[in-house]
């Protein structure tokens, strides 16, 4: 108990030393499975200190986290009888503890080894949430060894057991169950998203979310919602990422979890500013604040801050555009040529000093920019074609028919009375109307 308060207080060092005294009264009579436990809670600062390494305190090495949690699992192993039995779950923490050392450590193989030891301990104990984090440390090892099929067969056959054992019981399933076989499909979901196939990641991630809803697991469904969101994005299936996200972000701020807040901002603003919705994004405020910060740094001449600027606005992706960062450097270079310099000396911007003569130019609409270069023979389009020749109906009155499913495009071409797509398909199907087919 007094490891887990220390470790609770982020006092790393206190822990440390507690877990050291219950190390040395089970030595002096507390037994096997007391020591073994006690080895147990060493592997754990051991591996909480790793996590924290560089904050001020003693730190720990993945070598130390797993040489304690070996220890722990020798100790399990040794024991016979009634105290084999009950230390069974103790046994498949101290594994999962290994493995998770060894993936640090690159020990991808070994890892799964001890994953797959742990599950087959967890599985006949229920013990449902522990399954799922072993599994969790199979999958990851697997996708280190480039065996993510694997991984995924035996995800897929640990959600096909668990389903099995639900439709045995016959009763009403568990929270735990439900929760943990959202667990699994996230875990699919993932393994589908590394794997680059979005279709099966969204399918998983949307039923998991499902699972989460029922259980009221409003922070569990917020994840799973962000991880639909964002493969959806990776389908092309923008309306539909749109609007996951935006169930992501609602769920987010009525749970207070700022974490979760930020990220389904982010997801939501990266599928806007896809769309050419930039000005609807919820982080485009904050991109914009990032590009006046680095204006002011360059103004400073502030290399350091200018980075940090920087870089803070690379990651806000396309919500800056262009056009934006030309409507705030090209009349701070205008002011101050020198500006020019510092950007490429500081930053690696490769910025041209602007011309002292005024500049005459005319700005074209797109759609007369389309229209005249695709009668013009520019080869704009056609973004649709048909597979087959049309065909002629004898008669007077020659019919045309043409079915389009066009992709969502940008702003102005949507707001085109007459898409492009559109006009190339009906170009090429009203060919039925050409003399030749006569």
């Amino acid at each position: 108990m007094q490891v887990t308060v220390q470790l609770a207080r982020g006092a790393l060092d206190d822990a440390m030393r507690a877990s050291m005294e219950l190390l040395a009264a089970a030595q002096r009579g507390g037994g096997k499975p007391a020591e073994a436990a006690a080895w147990l809670r060493i592997a754990e600062v051991h591996r909480h200190r790793e996590m924290a390494a560089g904050g001020g305190g003693t730190s720990s090495t993945p070598e130390e986290t797993l040489q304690a949690a070996e220890r722990s699992a020798e100790l399990y192993r040794g024991l016979t009888g009634p105290e084999a039995d009950a230390s069974q779950k103790g046994l498949g923490a101290a594994l999962t503890e290994s493995g998770r050392a060894c993936l640090r450590l690159g020990r991808h193989r070994q890892a799964v080894s001890s994953a797959t030891e742990a599950m087959a301990i967890f599985r006949p104990l229920d013990l449902l949430h522990r399954l799922t984090r072993a599994l969790d440390l199979e999958l990851e090892a697997r996708r280190g060894l480039m065996e993510p099929m694997i991984g995924l067969q035996a995800a897929n056959r640990e959600l096909q057991l668990l389903r099995e054992r639900q439709e045995a019981a016959g009763s009403e399933v568990s929270r735990g169950a439900l929760q943990a076989e959202a667990e699994i499909l996230e875990a699919i979901a993932r393994t589908h998203g590394s794997l680059s196939e979005p279709l099966g990641a969204v399918r998983n991630g949307l039923l998991a979310a499902d699972l989460r809803k029922e259980i009221n697991d409003d922070e569990g469904e917020t994840s799973a919602l962000l991880l639909a969101a964002d493969q959806q994005r990776n389908l092309g299936e923008m309306i539909d990422a749109t609007e996951t996200a935006e169930r992501a972000l609602a769920l987010a701020r009525k749970t207070g979890n700022a974490r979760h807040e930020e990220e389904a901002a982010k997801v939501l603003s990266r599928v806007l500013s896809e769309r050419g919705l930039n000005e609807q994004a919820p982080q485009r405020p904050q991109a914009l604040q990032a590009l006046e910060t680095l204006v002011a740094a360059v103004k400073q001449r502030d290399g350091a801050a200018a980075k940090e600027a920087e870089q803070r606005l690379n990651s806000f992706g396309g919500l800056v555009t262009n056009k934006d960062i030309a409507d705030h450097i090209v009349p701070l270079i205008s002011r101050d040529p020198e500006a020019v310099k510092f950007l490429r000396e500081e930053l690696g911007w490769d910025v041209e000093k602007p011309y002292t003569q005024k500049q005459n130019g005319k700005e074209v609409r797109h759609l007369d920019f389309y229209l005249a270069h695709r009668m013009s023979g520019m080869g704009f389009g056609p973004q649709f074609k048909v597979c087959n020749f049309p065909v002629r109906v004898w008669g007077s009155a020659p019919v045309a028919v043409c079915v389009n499913q066009l992709p969502e495009t940008e702003a102005w071409q949507m707001e085109m009375m007459f898409r492009p797509g559109f006009i190339d398909a009906g170009l090429q199907s009203g060919l039925v109307h050409a003399p030749f087919f006569d």
